[in-house]
């Protein structure tokens, strides 16, 4: 029983609560992703200070000035971090700030125009939380609710700080009370915090509480989500406040603010939009219902906000932005906006009562109160197009389209029809009926002229002037009569009026004109100065009071014009082609009531279709209906806000701050540009939120002579050029044809360099330099050929001379060549005596232990001794051989410095082995002492030659069974190489000769040796080149010690040599080097065999014995590296390599050459081509083997990291260099992955190779086969869509190719040792 009373009393309250409860219909504006909203789900709206509107919605920011939306997001602008933005507040510092999840916080700084992140105040794991909105308090507090407590904006400091620091939890709404109490609602009820964050002793609900609302001092309202809505009574500061529950007519309340009435307007979800009043501790719900769309259309309601202007701003989830205006300030209202049948508006009367009787064209006669809401349609019409009504007593009479004119009387209901006595078979249209001062009626019947009665009298007008068609006028529009009494009748052909006691035409007969497009008057009307205006197809024609033609009123736009009155002010009022206009015939101004961007075509308006009420409303007549003009509400005549906002040149944005805008464009006193700077754009911001849109925006130029052009709805003005000099670009908003607010921008183009005075100044001076050029050029032909004759002489004279001096510039020349050949042939027999005798010794012993192998028999272990000291010899020999070659190499002609760390030690004992033989000659002995513990920094071979030199002539010099040493030594900076002997030692003139490197003469030596003074000069310039110092210490038969320091490496100290060499084996990587294969391309058979044998342990090797052959194997293998030497028959190792990077299959395969080619140009050229290295013969073949191991992983380590980066999901491109083979398998793995079907025999396909290749040449490149990579790729993929959260393990599964979802969890366990839902 307890329950059903309950229920009972739930039921009663409801009904008592919707007693109070009644609809009022407003006038809304509806904005769509149609009208360029960035998206239809908005979240919040807040204005700006200079009128922006800005909304925050799913898919980012759209910024409204009343016609345009500029649309933000995460892809314009990166701080925005997120699109799905939920808040939108103004900052008391004036700028729009957006909030999202996450804690994104960010504000829009007008200046820069970019958007500056504000969360920096927030906590470090702001992340987690959630801000839920921004409030303005009655005690001037702005509250910042987050998901950890209140923060409070300091307008000193314009930044955000903790308001009651105690509370750090979730803040859904707040309001304060008038004694300065937070009152804090979250998702457990309601807290009341001290102004440091103590909760307040009151136990009130426990209830989710999302919004709270200031009613007055004493009471705050409560609401929650669910609909359910407490008023809280505060009676003072320490007494629990008292909670009251009120019934409401609505669910799921979201959102609710206060407008500067004090109505209280709250949104829903599904129950619509409410206007409510506070009043006795009680609220009276007015449900709101669009008067111009469906009763439902506003759910879904998101956010509410009320702008400056007093205009409800509604945010819904999924149909837009609606904006609520009173009728009351709407200039104009249109009949099908406020919930009237369409119709065709053909004609008006308003009765004694106030109320409007309109008859339209097709459906009927309606009945409308000062409401604009229909009262009655009348029925039992003789015709449904009601073409006119006049009024006369208490009937009303009727004309119509096809059918008998009827008599009306509003107060019985009671129609009959109008009867024409005295006229026979009158016809059935009737345009116009129209009742005179003295209540004579003249009717207009299309056809058959006009029919004129009184008092139950009628007869027939003929209309017809001797000037005109001699038949008469009987298409007649409409009739009308000016205050003096002056009949007008106004036809299909012209104008007639009775002034003078009988009707005469005021225009030439229509019929008469040659023209397709003849005049043609619409409407005609009176005012009180008895000025007749006509409406015609071709503008508004004007007669005076004796009906003389005054024209056409040029003051206002051209167009088609359909009906015309005058109302009690005396102001003409027109509609037509241009909207609706009021012009003031005095003054001659006019002001556009209805723009024409309202009226969907030129032919909106009905003809004759107006009245003016006694109200002072006026009412025209259109095609879907009517038209009421509230004179008395003006078209706004001022934009909000108009200023220029952004500049651009050729295209590109100037940033706020650049030398061109060193501050904001709206505040530049005067914009500065150069002469190749005249192509620009000038943004400009436009706030207007007047209901009639009535302002134009214009520009001009006035300095080039240009009038004020359109714009239109454009935001910007395009300058494509202007010339040198100072300019002002001018904008208008326009009203009535004339501007009513300007801003202007000062411009100057600086002029081109050549377009100045300087430059005229100087092309003068030029041309006069010219002038005087030509006229000397001429004075002095005419000179030069006096003179010819005698040139001619002293030329012969002269040639013979110059034949003289070059026969012996020759003869020097030649002996100078001589010199350098003798001395080169001296160089010549010194390095083969060299050769001779360093040779020979090792020759011999090789050729006489191989007779002896032949000869004799040996054991096992004998030949293996044999063999041992044959490879040392042999290698010995090399040795010598490069050195010899280096040696011979070493000539001026080859002196291009090539520096390096080298060590000195190693090439001076080199130095000392070559010309041990030549000391042994003269029984000298050569020392070496001390020894360098760094490198020394200089060209290795200018080093030999400089120490082969300075040996050479100390032998030379030196008695026979001398000593000449050779000492190393360093400083902090310097290498030194001492070379003493104890020869026949110089003056101190041949020192200074010697190092001066001038006219240097040779000497001969102990022995009588010859030289010719190049060796020492050779010294002297590979010293120099090498950045060194040369010092010569000599005495007469006391010997001479020569010092050259070169500069030292101190920073790369020299190893000691060990005697025991290291196993390179042992470091040789087997495993990466299992599966590869290499192509050996070189002619000579023994090193052809010697690398394969070295190689083949490790390696699968190829031979080839030339170029061609090589490039057919490499076609056939593709191997993983190829070694091939230089030069060879058929064709060269650089040739075949050219040819090896042209092919697709081959390119990518890297090359190393061997070759005994040493010239830096061969070598530069290989490398040049792409290959790896260039190694000299002989080489050693543990650094070959080395040199492979290591080229080999370094090139897996490349390809690893770069596959490692695309399968982890890095997008950006690698620095590494990445084989054109995985990269075209990465990219097919990217293009196919979503296919489960996609195996290896589609990729060997895409590949354009075999299996086994494919396989092959993908191991060696990553360890990796191609669909190993296709099923990580996959995996990676999955963990990625996985971790985002918006599909299921399933959808996951088949979004990256896997046909089997439980295989699919199998393999990804696997991978990343967690299941996918884990991963989630």
């Amino acid at each position: 029983m307890t329950a059903i009373f309950y229920k009972i009393s739930v039921c009663i309250m409801m009904l008592l609560s919707l007693v109070e409860m009644k609809a009022e219909r407003l006038l809304f504006t509806h904005y769509t992703v149609e009208d360029g909203l960035t998206s239809n789900s908005v979240n919040a709206v807040c204005q700006d200070t200079n009128g922006f509107m800005w909304m925050a919605t799913q898919f980012g920011i759209s910024r409204f000035d009343g016609i345009n939306f500029k649309n933000f997001n995460l892809f314009t602008d990166s701080v925005m971090l997120r699109n799905d933005i939920n808040y939108t507040f103004l900052l008391p510092n004036g700028r729009p700030t957006f909030s999202s999840a996450n804690s994104v916080l960010f504000s829009y700084n007008e200046l820069t125009g970019t958007f500056e992140d504000i969360s920096s105040f927030l906590p470090e794991d702001k992340y987690k939380h959630n801000l839920k909105g921004f409030s303005h308090q009655p005690n001037g507090e702005y509250l910042l609710s987050t998901a950890c407590g209140l923060y409070r904006f300091n307008d000193a400091t314009n930044q955000f700080e903790k308001a009651a620091p105690k509370y750090a939890n979730h803040v859904l709404d707040v309001c304060t009370d008038r004694f300065g109490r937070y009152w804090v609602g979250h998702y457990n009820g309601l807290t009341i915090l001290d102004e440091k964050g103590n909760a307040l002793p009151f136990n009130l609900l426990n209830h989710l509480i999302s919004n709270l609302q200031y009613l007055d001092d004493s009471h705050i309202l409560l609401c929650s989500a669910i609909g359910n809505m407490w008023i809280a009574e505060i009676k003072d500061e320490k007494s629990t406040p008292v909670l009251k529950k009120i019934q409401t007519p609505f669910n799921y309340v979201n959102t609710l603010t206060s407008d500067k009435d004090g109505n209280l307007w709250i949104g829903t979800l599904n129950d619509g939009l409410w206007k409510c009043r506070f009043d006795r501790n009680a609220l009276t719900y007015d449900k709101v219902i669009p008067l111009n769309e469906p009763e439902d259309a506003l759910s879904k309601i998101s956010s509410l906000f009320v702008d400056k202007d007093g205009n409800i701003w509604v945010s819904t989830q999924s149909s837009g932005v609606w904006r609520s205006t009173s009728t009351n300030v709407y200039p104009y209202l249109k009949s099908k906006d406020m919930g009237f049948p369409k119709a065709v508006g053909a004609s008006f009367c308003e009765t004694d009562n106030g109320d409007i009787l309109m008859g339209t064209d097709g459906s009927g006669l309606y009945l409308f109160d000062s409401t604009l809401q229909i009262k009655h349609e009348i029925k039992g019409l003789s015709s449904n197009s009601v073409l006119t009504i006049a009024k006369e007593g208490d009937d009303y009479l009727l004309g119509f389209w096809g059918g008998e004119s009827n008599r009306y009387n509003i107060k019985t209901g009671h129609i009959s029809k109008l009867q024409y006595n005295g006229i026979e078979n009158p016809r059935l249209t009737t345009k116009n009926i129209y009742r005179m001062f003295d209540g004579t009626l003249y009717v207009s019947a299309t056809g058959d002229g006009v029919y004129r009665g009184k008092n139950g009298h009628w007869e027939k007008l003929i209309l017809m002037d001797s000037t005109m068609c001699d038949y008469p006028d009987v298409w007649v529009e409409g009739t009308g009569q000016k205050p003096d009494s002056t009949v007008f009748i106004y036809t299909a052909r012209t104008i007639w009026s009775n002034k003078s006691g009988k009707f005469k035409h005021l225009l030439p007969d229509a019929d008469k004109s040659l023209s397709n497009n003849p005049l043609h008057v619409n409407h005609c009307v009176a005012d009180a100065d008895n000025t007749l205006f006509a409406a015609t197809n071709k503008g508004i024609y004007c007669f005076d009071k004796d009906d003389a033609c005054l024209g056409i009123l040029n003051y206002i736009p051209m167009g088609e014009y359909a009906s015309v009155l005058i109302d009690k002010n005396n102001i003409l009022w027109a509609s037509g082609s241009n909207g609706i206009l009021a012009i003031d015939t005095k003054r001659m101004t006019y002001v556009r009531m209805l723009p024409t961007n309202a009226i969907p075509s030129y032919d909106y308006f009905t003809g004759r279709a107006c009245l003016e009420t006694r109200s002072g409303h006026i009412y025209f007549g259109c095609k879907d209906g009517f038209v009421c003009v509230q004179p008395n509400v003006k078209p706004s005549e001022k934009i909000e806000h108009l200023a220029f906002s952004r500049l651009s040149i050729s295209g590109k944005i100037v940033p706020v701050g650049s030398e061109i805008l060193p501050k904001p464009l709206k505040s530049m006193d005067k914009l500065k540009l150069s002469y190749n700077q005249n192509r620009f754009s000038l943004e400009f911001d436009w706030v207007d939120f007047s209901l009639t849109n009535n302002l134009a925006a214009k520009y001009r130029i006035p300095e080039i002579g240009m009038d004020w052009e359109v714009l239109g709805n454009k935001r910007s003005i395009d300058i494509t050029y202007l010339p040198a000099g100072n300019f002002t670009v001018e904008l208008a908003a326009f009203s009535g044809g004339k501007p009513i607010q300007t801003i202007s921008l000062p411009v100057a183009i600086s002029s081109p360099w050549w377009n100045s005075i300087w430059f005229y100044c100087l092309a003068f001076f030029l041309t006069c330099v010219l002038l005087y050029i030509l006229y000397r050029l001429r004075t002095r032909r005419l000179e030069e050929h006096r003179r010819k004759l005698q040139q001619m002489v002293e030329e012969r004279t002269h040639d013979l001379n110059n034949a003289n001096t070059l026969l012996s510039e020759q003869k020097s020349a030649i002996e100078a060549r001589n010199e350098t050949l003798l001395a080169t042939l001296k160089q010549k027999d010194q390095l083969l005596a060299v050769v001779a005798h360093d040779l020979k010794n090792p020759m011999f012993a090789i050729v006489s232990t191989l007779k002896r192998m032949l000869s004799h028999i040996y054991t096992q272990a004998e030949q293996q001794r044999m063999l041992t000291k044959l490879a040392d010899e042999s290698e010995g020999l090399q040795k010598q051989m490069v050195s010899l070659l280096q040696w011979a190499n070493g000539d001026v002609a080859h002196s291009t410095y090539h520096p390096s760390a080298v060590d000195a030690n190693d090439l001076v004992r080199e130095a000392i082995s070559l010309l041990e033989g030549l000391a042994g000659e003269k029984e000298i002995k050569l020392r070496q002492d001390g020894m360098t513990q760094y490198a020394t920094w200089c060209d290795s071979r200018m080093f030999s030659a400089i120490i082969r030199n300075l040996i050479t002539n100390a032998i030379k010099f030196s008695p026979k069974g001398s000593e000449v040493s050779v000492d190393l030594s360093e400083t902090d900076e310097y290498s030194i190489i001492k070379v003493a002997d104890k020869g026949v030692g110089m003056s101190q003139d041949k020192v200074k000769e010697l190092l001066s490197g001038e006219n240097i003469t040779s000497t001969s030596g102990t022995e009588d040796e010859v030289g010719y003074g190049f060796g020492f000069r050779i010294v002297l310039d590979y010293v120099h080149k090498n950045k060194g110092t040369l010092n010569i210490e000599s005495k007469l038969q006391d010997g001479t010690t020569i010092s050259v320091s070169l500069p030292k490496c101190p920073y790369e100290k020299l190893e000691l040599l060990s005697d025991e060499k290291q196993d390179v084996e042992l470091t040789i990587n087997k495993e990466l080097l299992s599966g590869k294969s290499i192509l050996i391309v070189d002619d000579d058979e023994l090193i052809l065999e010697h690398i394969t044998d070295l190689l083949s342990p490790y390696v699968d090797v190829h031979e080839a014995h030339d170029g061609e052959e090589g490039i057919t194997q490499a076609q056939t293998y593709v191997p993983d590296l190829i070694i091939s030497d230089v030069e060879m028959p058929k064709m060269t190792g650089i040739e075949m390599y050219e040819k090896l990077t042209g092919d697709i299959l081959t390119s990518n395969i890297p090359l190393l050459f061997l070759s005994a080619k040493t010239d830096d140009n061969v070598r530069l050229k290989g490398l040049t081509l792409g290959a790896i290295d260039y190694i000299a013969k002989p080489f050693d073949d543990d650094e070959l083997l080395v040199k492979i191991c290591n080229f080999l992983m370094w090139h897996q380590k490349i390809q690893v990291t770069a596959l490692t980066k695309t399968l982890e999901g890095e997008e950006e491109p690698s620095n590494e260099e990445i084989n054109p083979l995985l990269e075209k398998i990465i990219h097919l793995v990217k293009e196919n992955y979503t296919n489960p079907l996609y195996s290896l025999a589609e990729f060997t396909q895409d590949m354009g190779m075999s299996k086994s290749t494919l396989c092959r040449r993908m191991k060696a490149i990553t360890d990796k086969t191609a669909m190993e990579i296709l099923t990580e790729y996959r995996l990676n993929k999955a963990k990625k869509l996985l971790a985002e959260g918006d599909m299921s393990v399933s959808e996951v599964a088949y979004a990256v190719g896997f046909n089997d979802p439980s295989y699919f969890s199998r393999r990804f366990k696997q991978a990343f040792g967690e299941s996918p839902k884990s991963a989630r």
